[in-house]
């Protein structure tokens, strides 16, 4: 699938794998790329969003973690951390499982491990996603999900750049259908506690989307990580958060290179 997909590259310390959440691209890494100039950060777009082509097949996420695998191949990268926010971070943890000697830390955020013990987004919340998906991006309707998105108190201007860059990469509905059916397939609950390495989990505080109970189910499957929750925080944390997201996760991945 290489030669159908996009991806950017910047920095020149320990490659960091990023895998995107459902319907985005490179863009939502927008906070992280100039700023954690220590790390590598490679940015796979995942099929169907940004330079990345769809494709006719129909895919597990597990297909687009060897995606990932194809990426590091290209790159002559013999491994890499993984970062994976959303279904990026239920991509990350096929990687992660799937590839165990190329993964040299498992980043996860506002992710889950899936499976009946989980905890789903409601189906209010589903059909606000739906809707959007269905009729389009439009500046009033990317406003009017900023509730699941980030706190009450955010900063204006990251909310203008945000809608702004949320805009200018909208996906088709296909991409959104068949990157939202493999995501509700998708099930590491019985698999994840193989997984031995290094691992950093955060998750806001109020996420509605990804809901919070889905981190105590990830740190019984993987005791050994470290833990950040965002208080206040929603979905975007890493956004909202960038700061200090950046910051853990550059301690993280400096301390285990």
């Amino acid at each position: 699938m290489l030669n159908q997909s996009y991806y950017e590259s910047i920095g020149q310390g320990p490659p960091v794998l990023l895998f995107n959440g459902l319907g985005f691209s490179r863009w939502s890494w927008s906070w992280q790329w100039e700023s954690l100039p220590e790390l590598r950060l490679v940015a796979l777009e995942n099929r169907g969003v940004g330079g990345s082509a769809l494709g006719t097949e129909a895919f597990e996420l597990v297909d687009l973690a060897d995606d990932g695998a194809r990426l590091l191949d290209h790159l002559a990268l013999e491994r890499a951390y993984i970062w994976g926010v959303s279904m990026g971070g239920m991509i990350a943890q096929e990687f992660a499982l799937k590839y165990p000697d190329r993964c040299a830390g498992l980043i996860l955020g506002c992710t889950m491990a899936g499976g009946a013990s989980a905890t789903y987004l409601s189906n209010s919340t589903l059909e606000l996603m739906a809707r959007l998906a269905r009729e389009g991006l439009t500046d009033m309707s990317v406003r009017a999900a900023m509730r699941l998105n980030f706190s009450d108190s955010v900063s204006p201007d990251l909310v203008d750049k945000y809608v702004a860059l949320r805009m200018s990469h909208n996906p088709p509905l296909e991409t959104w259908n068949r990157q939202r059916s493999a995501t509700g397939r998708f099930d590491a609950s019985s698999r994840l506690q193989n997984y031995r390495g290094p691992a950093l989990l955060m998750h806001g505080e109020d996420d509605g989307v990804v809901p919070t109970a889905n981190l105590a189910i990830l740190q019984s499957l993987l005791p050994q990580a470290q833990v950040h929750t965002f208080a206040h925080a929603r979905h975007l944390f890493w956004i909202e958060h960038a700061l200090q997201v950046n910051r853990l996760v550059r301690d993280f991945v400096l301390s285990h290179s």
